[in-house]
């Protein structure tokens, strides 16, 4: 399976209980379409597209941008009838580089984001936000990293209170920093950015992040753990806390993409590896710890899956979804997928580590209140008959094993944390020294360059005073051949008047002799 072309998908948009659907045609034009009725045979836009993305507003107001082939990039907003456009910038495709665009709806204003890159350092990028600001369009530039991959670096999710939240990759010598900055409705400016987490692998990086409805925002991007390639996950909570980094998914072969989702307390991670699509799922907690299930389950029925962007209603919330029926274009219901049963068993997974937990408190003669053993537990309104039907010294001997179990893999991936640090500790003590020694060789070859220079510098100065003094030669004698030439033209007069006064003279003398000659004839 390709690297699949997100800006390409499908959209799907439920707003105010009307239906929409942008989708592209074999042409590569955009078609737009209502709930009951077909896509427009008119393009949205009169040019073949290369991206799009679209957003809307809390009032259900639709605003798209679109990248097209001829390097134009517009923003269009649709009044209800029909789409009214402008021109953000028009990219020069032989000096310049426009991809990856996104678009945002904050406070009922547009946030559009796009990768731009100079083609003469390609590998340079830049993310950069339009908005609008007193009626008028303005840029700025977000982020700026080094990125050699034709991946997408950034990922941009708002939550219900419009607070927008962009994570994006920095490059950090040899690994990469993801990192998060936080637009607020409040102050309407992006806070400065903070460290989420290391990166080691970014050939098919992406990044989803979604925020659920207590404002905990989800995050989850591909990486490498030791040789195998892995989804990562982590919490940061409304109290700005930032939980443990938890590798949640990992295969021996790469995986191509994946997004999460969730519904109400069910967190589900779909992604594609090995030619398939799976589907991982956990029971969502209170404090944003999640239950995960064992392993990723393949998605059967689904041979050849087809992708497509989602603006998310209230009750679920993703990015992205998967068309069940392609001739219908009917997207599959990814909450069907987790039975009754399975949440059933992270229920009793959950309650077993609870019990466990409790057990060990009562048990502790420093704790004051006793009425909080197990056999006074209150069970909660979540668990189910099975859960009753355990009994109590089985549920406490399953939660023993199920916390050394947890605990056991926490202080492996602990030690292999200690151990990826220890590494990355001892390659940048021998990068120091190797630059210690660079810096004393750099040193040397300045000072000896410093040296070469005043030498030089020595030679320049006499080199121009030799010149001044050409010069001045030069200049005397241009002034002595002129004067030379003024002489020689004197002279040269002089002869050609001295030569027509001999040749008159020679007239005369000639007369002369030829009148005495008639006089000697005729006397």
């Amino acid at each position: 399976m390709e690297v699949l072309d997100i800006g390409r998908f499908d959209t799907n948009a439920n707003i105010h209980r009307t239906a929409y659907r942008f989708s592209l045609d074999d042409s590569q034009y955009l078609r737009f379409g209502i709930q009951g009725e077909e896509l427009s045979e008119k393009s949205v836009h009169p040019y073949p597209i290369k991206e799009y993305a679209v957003d809307h507003d809390s009032h259900g107001h639709i605003g798209a941008v679109i990248l097209d082939q001829e390097g134009q990039f517009y923003y269009y907003n649709f009044n209800g009838q029909s789409w009214d456009t402008h021109l953000l910038y028009q990219a020069a495709l032989d000096a310049e580089k426009i991809d990856f665009v996104d678009i945002k709806y904050t406070n009922r204003n547009p946030q559009i984001f796009f990768c731009w890159r100079d083609l003469s350092s390609p590998f340079k990028v830049s993310i950069v936000t339009y908005f609008t600001e007193d009626g008028s369009w303005k840029k700025k530039i977000i982020a700026r990293t080094y990125f050699k991959n034709n991946c997408k670096p950034y990922c941009i999710t708002k939550d219900h209170g419009d607070n927008l939240y962009l994570s994006f990759l920095t490059n950090n010598n040899m690994i990469y920093d993801l990192k998060l900055s936080v637009y607020r409705i409040e102050t309407a400016q992006w806070e400065d950015a903070f460290y989420l987490s290391d990166c080691i692998y970014i050939k098919n990086f992406f990044i989803d992040m979604l925020a659920d409805e207590k404002g905990n925002l989800h995050i989850s991007w591909t990486d490498k753990n030791k040789s195998n390639y892995c989804i990562k996950y982590l919490c940061y909570t409304i109290d700005s806390a930032k939980k443990t980094t938890n590798v949640v998914i990992e295969k021996d072969q790469p995986i191509k993409w994946f997004f999460q989702y969730i519904n109400h307390d069910v967190f589900m991670i779909i992604y594609v590896a090995n030619e398939e699509i799976y589907y991982i799922y956990a029971h969502l907690l209170q404090n944003c710890e999640l239950i995960w299930s064992r392993e990723g389950v393949r998605i059967h029925h689904i041979t050849t899956p087809v992708f497509s962007k989602i603006l998310p209603e209230n009750i679920t919330h993703t990015n992205f979804g998967l068309y069940n029926d392609l001739e219908s274009k009917t997207l599959l219901n990814l909450f069907s997928l987790v039975s009754r049963e399975d949440l059933n068993q992270l229920s009793v997974l959950e309650a077993n580590l609870s019990l466990a937990a409790e057990n060990r408190f009562s048990n502790n003669p420093s704790m004051i209140n006793r009425d909080m053993s197990i056999s006074n537990r209150k069970q909660q309104p979540y668990h189910n008959p099975p859960i009753a039907a355990i009994s109590k010294s089985q549920l406490e001997s399953n939660g023993r094993k199920n916390i050394i179990s947890t605990m056991e893999s926490e202080i492996r991936f602990l030690k292999e944390e200690v151990k990826k640090l220890t590494d990355l500790n001892r390659k940048y003590l021998h990068l120091i020294n190797e630059s210690g020694d660079k810096i004393s060789q750099y040193k040397e070859q300045i000072q000896k360059w410093e040296g070469e220079k005043d030498i030089f510098q020595h030679k320049i100065l006499a080199l121009e005073k030799k010149c001044v003094s050409l010069e001045k030669e030069r200049e005397k004698l241009h002034g002595e051949l002129i004067l030379s030439q003024q002489q020689n033209q004197l002279f040269k007069d002089g002869i050609k008047e001295k030569e027509t006064i001999l040749t008159q003279q020679k007239q005369e003398n000639v007369a002369k002799k030829e009148s005495g000659f008639f006089k000697r004839i005729f006397k």
